[in-house]
């Protein structure tokens, strides 16, 4: 199963920064082409609503922060848990928890029935050449 955030183009369109980039991508063409291939290979594909924010919620306790994170916030660190993580990597997990709760999700060709869900799954930094730390997503057997 494949999950796909529904994002909101027209408000994306407002911004002029990322308008003509959007606009030559043509975000509608690409998601009826990836449709119809993922229909064509049996891969179910799950559309994530418009109001599920992905990189507002913890991956492992849940909870949102008081305070929305702009797009510049790139580190997602949880007040209540303490869980520190990328942002993209965060959405990632959330939106790979939702296709796990999907009941047609054990039923998707190649989905694995005994893995574990996304919450069991461990955030470990490690450091780059740089000195910045990086998260990097093990599952849980091996913490």
């Amino acid at each position: 199963m494949v999950v796909i955030e529904t994002l909101k183009v027209k408000g994306m369109l407002k911004n002029r920064r990322l308008a003509r980039a959007l606009a030559d991508a043509g975000m509608s063409a690409f998601l009826r082409e990836l449709e119809w291939q993922y229909a064509k290979r049996g891969i179910l594909m799950q559309h994530a609503p418009a109001h599920f924010s992905s990189t507002q919620l913890c991956a492992r306790c849940g909870n949102r922060p008081a305070v929305r994170l702009s797009l510049k916030v790139r580190t997602y660190e949880c007040q209540f848990c303490g869980w520190v993580c990328d942002r993209d990597l965060n959405a990632a997990i959330n939106l790979a928890g939702l296709a796990a709760a999907h009941p047609a999700s054990t039923k998707a060709r190649g989905a694995n029935k005994t893995a574990a869900p996304c919450e069991a799954a461990g955030a470990v930094k490690r450091v780059s050449e740089k000195g910045q730390s990086q998260p990097l997503l093990l599952p849980a057997s091996t913490l």
